[in-house]
């Protein structure tokens, strides 16, 4: 199985995102305070990349 920088994949994917209309609109919501990025690489060498979205609740 090849080698991956995940960190240098989920930059990319990220930079992605921001230039699609859709992703960069939800991305520059309300709930862009908090993201994570997780990225899976299966034994077969398929990329998952994933982007979660969270705010901080107004009582908090």
């Amino acid at each position: 199985m090849p080698t991956y920088d995940l960190e240098r994949i989920a930059t990319e994917v990220v930079d992605w995102w921001a230039d699609s209309e859709g992703h960069n609109s939800i991305m520059m919501s309300e709930y862009r305070q908090v993201t994570g990025v997780g990225v899976h690489v299966t034994e077969d060498g398929d990329l998952y990349v994933t982007q979660n979205f969270c705010r901080e609740h107004p009582n908090a």
